[in-house]
């Protein structure tokens, strides 16, 4: 899965050697739009943060945390239009200048 991302977000989506995935920053997504792919993530099942149970907002700000050292990643799918959020250490090392 790692070999189709790719950081340019310059071409078209029409042209067949354009990259299938793109890893954006945070600052490419609105606020809102930024907040409801944190969300989403955060509140999925399995993302159990640990012995005691975490509101949503505080593991929101788990993933803010990690959206700001570099641990996560935002992550666009052009084929199915949807962004989602990867662990950078799943994306390929030259991907992550």
């Amino acid at each position: 899965m790692s070999d189709n991302f790719d950081r340019t977000d310059d071409s078209t989506a029409d042209n067949d050697d354009d990259p299938r995935y793109l890893v954006l920053e945070a600052e490419q997504l609105s606020a809102k739009a930024l907040r409801g792919l944190v969300e989403e993530f955060a509140s999925r099942d399995g993302t159990d943060y640990g012995a005691s149970e975490k509101t949503l907002e505080q593991k929101v700000a788990i993933v803010v945390k990690q959206l700001e050292s570099g641990d996560v990643r935002i992550v666009f799918d052009r084929d199915e239009e949807r962004a989602n959020l990867v662990l950078a250490r799943e994306l390929d090392d030259d991907l992550l200048l």
